[in-house]
């Protein structure tokens, strides 16, 4: 018998994203599935190496997440959403708009915009989202 499988428990991945950079100065993140932490690292990973690799990073920039399609998650997720957050908003981001499709998720992202001291913006769809997210913009340009 095994008495600590901690050293032997490798764990993939589960839950998937997607990042599309649909207007200038506008990510789009779309989170799908069920997630573990293993996910949240990667998306974590992926958004970072995304912003680093636009040809222009403006310095006041928003991000839109689409969780139409996000499920559930592991208590773990949340913490590592947290910093992310943190530092996308140190990076330039002035708005962080969110479609959500359950309660759930509203209560996470609230405590999770409470402990960082930022707001987000809550929107029905991408095109409202895009909406919210050309006029932070142009506030911001003046």
């Amino acid at each position: 018998p095994i008495d600590d499988i901690s050293g032997i428990m490798n764990f993939r991945p589960h839950g998937e994203h997607s990042l599309y950079y649909p207007r200038e100065g506008i990510i789009l993140a779309e989170p799908l599935g069920c997630w573990n932490k293993e996910a949240a690292m990667e998306y974590c990973t992926g958004m970072r190496n995304f912003i680093s690799q636009l040809p222009s990073v403006p310095s006041r920039w928003c991000r839109i997440i689409d969780l139409s399609q996000y499920e559930l998650h592991t208590p773990d997720v949340p913490a590592l959403l947290n910093r992310l957050a943190r530092w996308t908003s140190d990076q330039g981001c002035v708005v962080h708009s969110y479609i959500f499709s359950n309660t759930l998720q509203i209560q996470t992202v609230d405590e999770m915009f409470e402990s960082i001291g930022a707001r987000y913006f809550s929107a029905d769809d991408r095109e409202e989202a895009l909406a919210q997210c050309q006029q932070a913009l142009l506030e911001q340009r003046r």
